[in-house]
């Protein structure tokens, strides 16, 4: 990852899921998030994640990953709705360097967790949640209600 950073100089690094494997690890599995992100960290490079299938498991939860990662300033993962099914459902308005305030974003990014993982029963469902298709739909209509059609990309790891 250093190597690709180092090459490709980024503005923004996205992580679309899986950052750990989190059903084969055990122990210290957050310590796993650290190693991953010190390429970043170290070349002061902003970010933002959603959660794939395996960010859980038996050592390891999607709260605990975020928790990891908002102890860096350079993170951008939000934390979505409680109302979700997922942890990572959510948007980042992007501006331009001139932008000026209240203006409307050049860009949004939209960020859709695919849950999975296991549970108390075993599994949890691996894809992103119709009710998070719900909400991109309204927050969607919202923004363009307030600012006219904006340009969007969405990340995810497993769709609908």
């Amino acid at each position: 990852m250093a190597d690709i950073l180092e090459f490709e100089h980024p503005d923004f690094v996205v992580f679309t899921g899986d950052l750990i494997t989190g059903d084969v690890l055990v122990v210290n599995a957050t310590g796993y998030i650290d190693l991953l992100l010190t390429p970043l960290v170290e070349g002061n490079y902003r970010w933002a994640a959603t959660y794939g299938n395996h960010d859980n498991g038996i050592a390891v939860t999607r709260e605990a990953i975020f928790k990891t990662e908002s102890k860096y300033d350079l993170s951008y993962t939000q934390h979505g709705s409680e109302d979700l099914l997922g942890l990572t459902n959510y948007y980042l308005p992007v501006y331009s360097a001139t932008a000026e305030e209240n203006s409307a974003p050049a860009l949004i990014l939209w960020f859709f967790d695919s849950r999975g993982g296991f549970d108390p029963a075993g599994v949890k469902p691996s894809l992103v949640d119709e009710t998070v298709v719900e909400w991109f739909i309204q927050e969607n209509a919202n923004l363009t209600e307030q600012w006219g059609k904006i340009p969007a990309l969405a990340f995810f790891h497993i769709p609908t």
